[in-house]
């Protein structure tokens, strides 16, 4: 067997040698298939699929609180009293940690810059345990024990910002402002718990209190912003840990009713939480990959059934010099197999290239964020899979149809044979390539259209102003000298050539805290609200101008103006739902609503605003409502800089302009509204780019295999297409038989793709915004490339068919 098996590789080698044209199409069309299905699940892997590279990562749990107007079902984040009491209290879990996505401001020798950071809990590592890729991970008692404050580095940005350099570790680094110690690296594969986002410092609680002392959401039942992982004991099963969490719940309920009446707290292993937000994104990049290798495969049969074709001669030979039908189809398979491990090797180098490219390939945003994805064991191992899978589906067909050749007939004909079997296959394989490029293009022509129908929608305000968005710190020393800041940094901003105006805000539209603050809402005798019950809704602190200068319309009542700011005025505007949901048979300016607090102070409704999207483009309308600032909320704002020409060139001499009025303020983002709209729509732009990247290389390969399909047939109807020149036929004729012949084939795939498409779209539906998955205009933009891509291949061998010489082809055997 095994001396069979040499045999034939090396006959296979040889043979492979003489073809050179042959193999190297044959080789880089697997590239480019089993490459591209590498590559993408490399990505989806470190997105989504990988499991959590910690010790026992069957015994993680994440720990989720649930609305009482939720009715249970939401996973929601909790508060840290809430998490102190679960941790006391727990007799199930080995441990329970606290986790925080936030934002901070590190200085690397040049200026200050904004990076993503995890604030954590101090014992967050030894709940977790991921092993350092250099240094240690700080423990409680460390951080307890020692004043200085510490911090872990993530891999990636331990490679981009210090170059790999393991002698950071002891040294200090500059975190708003304050030195602090990196006392470890985390490994490559801990990427953290987020979909795209991959956080560059971890900063333990205790570090983050001295950075940035923020009692509040410390002893503050209400504010709930932490998610939190617990760790299974051993011997503890998921059961009985729900069960305690439960009564746990239960207790807190009992003991806090302000803020608990209701809460359930919900345990789920860790692993069934990584796919949120990201499981449909990785489900549509992997099916995309796999119907790009299917169509580099079809090109790979169809060059093979070519090549048999014009090597039926010397199987028939063997054959009738006995060779078993059998034997000829493992010697076929094993010269498929060479092709195939050729093609893998060079899937392995291409897959890693473009792993290494893709970050710079990405849409770029003003902080780092995306997947450190890298060709790991796991992706050689579905390389190795792929490629005996595609032995099995370009190798098999082309195989059985050269073993089943009858000699008697092939050894009367050197020529092409006349049978039609492989004509058949080849069609078929062409239907499917076309079939498959239909679904690509148009999953792609979707993902386009939803980015440009997301930008061309209306917010609630104007997102195609020229307008600087800028994210700072005051950093003047209080909240009195704070405000003073912002006025006079207002002034003379506002006194910059080409500024039409500013406005301050907690939050702008689409800001980088989440969903926002929110606040308790009682409204008395309303249908949503009562003095006993109240509704939590979203809302923002806002100047004066904000309206005007942001581009809200604003249909009854007045604004927010500088009075209610001056005299801390309980005022609010409310948005369109909010006037209809509270105040449904009437007017809501002039109603009056209560905020926290049933017997708190009353509020007037001054204003009703247009509705609005305020965190991204895919939110259903919501309720919502908009306060004056206090003197408290300008430690860290948002100013709106509306300008008459380019934007993008206030921005040095805005920065300018705060370094004059304070040195110790922090720039935390500058960016153009056109920017700022745009990055709210980072994972629809990865997806469309990534799927029509995709669904270009299909399109490519489908060209080569149209092609080839056509060339195969000039070739074999020489003959005919002779006999009908020399009976009268027009090279024109010819011509349209050819391009008829492609077209023909190509609508019957566009047929059979649109209703695949229709069913493999709607994976894409939670990134498409403003368009459907049945969507008419992507559909015809998928038919019309399609056959105008299947026209361009026919071309040129319809050209080569109208050159056909009568008399050579008459003798053309």
């Amino acid at each position: 067997m095994m001396e069979t098996l040499a045999q034939d590789m090396r006959y296979g080698l040889r043979m492979l040698r003489k073809s050179p044209g042959f193999a190297t199409v044959a080789v880089i069309t697997l590239a480019l298939g089993i490459g591209a299905n590498v590559a993408i699940f490399s990505y989806v892997d470190e997105l989504w699929l990988r499991p959590l590279p910690v010790p026992h990562a069957s015994q993680v749990v994440r720990v989720f609180t649930s609305n009482p107007s939720s009715g249970g079902s939401e996973r929601g984040e909790n508060s840290y009293p809430d998490f102190e009491d679960l941790r006391r209290d727990t007799k199930t879990l080995a441990g329970v940690a606290a986790y925080q996505g936030r934002g901070a401001m590190i200085d690397d020798g040049v200026q200050n810059k904004l990076v993503l950071a995890s604030l954590i809990s101090d014992n967050f590592f030894e709940v977790l345990q991921p092993q350092p890729a250099a240094g240690r991970m700080f423990t409680e008692r460390d951080l307890r024990q020692s004043n200085t404050p510490q911090v872990v580095l993530s891999y990636p940005f331990w490679r981009s910002q210090y170059n790999g350099d393991p002698g950071i570790v002891g040294r200090s680094i500059i975190v708003d402002r304050e030195n602090v110690t990196v006392v470890g690296v985390l490994p490559r594969s801990f990427r953290g718990t987020e979909g795209m986002a991959v956080r560059d410092l971890w900063i333990p609680m205790s570090t983050w209190q001295q950075l940035r002392p923020e009692k509040k959401q410390l002893v503050s039942r209400d504010l709930r912003y932490f998610d939190l992982f617990g760790r299974l004991k051993e011997g503890v099963t998921l059961q009985q840990a729900r069960t305690e969490i439960s009564g746990i719940a239960a207790q807190l309920a009992s003991a806090y009713p302000e803020t608990n009446r209701g809460r359930e707290l919900k345990l789920v292993p860790e692993s069934e939480t990584r796919g949120e937000g990201v499981a449909s994104f990785g489900m549509a990049l992997l099916g995309i990959a796999a119907l790009v290798l299917l169509i580099a495969c079809s090109n790979v049969a169809s060059l093979l059934i070519a090549r048999t074709e014009y090597r039926r001669h010397e199987i028939a030979t063997r054959i009738a010099l006995g060779a078993k039908p059998s034997r000829i189809l493992g010697q076929l398979l094993v010269e498929t197999m060479l092709l195939a491990v050729f093609g893998t090797l060079a899937a392995l180098c291409l897959g890693n290239f473009v792993l290494h490219a893709l970050p710079s390939l990405m849409p770029q945003m003003s902080f780092n964020v995306g997947v450190d994805a890298y060709l790991s064991w796991r992706g050689f191992v579905v390389a190795l899979l792929v490629a005996v899978g595609s032995v099995f589906l370009f190798g098999m067909v082309p195989a059985w149809l050269a073993a089943k050749t009858m000699p008697a007939g092939a050894l009367k004909q050197r020529g092409v044979e006349t049978g039609g079997s492989r004509t058949l296959a080849r069609n078929v394989l062409v239907v499917g390539q076309a079939a498959l490029s239909m679904v690509l293009v148009v999953s792609a022509a979707l993902l386009i259209r939803s980015v440009w129908n997301a930008l061309a929608l209306d917010p609630g305000f104007n997102a195609h102003q020229q307008m600087l968005v800028l994210d700072f710190s005051p950093d003047s020393g209080g909240d009195a000298q704070n405000q003073t800041f912002v006025k006079q940094a207002r002034e003379r901003i506002e006194s910059l050539p080409g500024v039409v105006g500013t406005t301050v805000t907690m939050r702008i539209p689409f800001g980088m805290s989440g969903s926002g603050e929110t606040k308790k809402v009682f409204v008395p005798g309303s249908l949503a609200g009562s003095d006993r019950e109240s509704t939590t809704i979203n809302f923002d602190p806002i100047a004066e101008r904000y309206f005007d200068v942001l581009g809200t319309r604003l249909l009854r009542g007045r604004a927010i103006n500088q009075h209610d700011l001056d005299t801390s005025a309980h005022v609010v505007v409310v948005n369109q739902l909010m006037a209809q949901r509270f105040w449904p048979n009437g007017d809501a300016v002039g109603k009056r609503l209560r905020l926290e607090k049933a017997d708190g102070d009353e509020y007037e409704v001054i204003g009703v605003a247009e509705n609005g999207k305020y965190n991204d483009f895919e939110e259903s309308a919501m309720p919502y409502f908009f306060i004056p600032m206090q003197p408290d909320d300008f430690s860290e704002v948002s100013m709106a800089i509306k300008s008459s020409g380019d934007a993008g060139a206030l921005a040095a001499p805005v920065r300018q302009i705060l370094r004059d009025i304070n040195p110790k303020s922090t720039v935390l983002r500058l960016i153009t509204l056109h920017d700022h709209v745009r990055q709210q729509l980072y994972s629809e732009r990865v997806a469309a780019e990534m799927i029509a990247s995709l669904g270009g290389l299909g399109l490519l390969l489908a060209a080569v295999g149209i092609y080839g399909l056509m060339s195969f047939l000039v070739g074999r109807r020489t003959q005919e297409i002779g006999i009908r020149l020399a009976l009268g036929a027009q090279r024109g004729e010819i011509f349209r038989l050819m391009i008829n012949r492609a077209l023909l084939l190509t609508s019957v795939g566009v047929v059979i793709g649109c209703a695949a498409g229709v069913a493999a779209t709607r994976l894409l539906k939670t990134f498409l915004v403003d368009v459907g998955t049945t969507d008419v205009f992507a559909f015809a933009i998928g038919v019309a490339v399609l056959l105008t891509v299947a026209f361009a291949a026919a071309l040129l061998p319809a050209v080569s068919a109208t050159r056909v010489d009568p008399m050579v082809a008459l003798r053309y055997e």
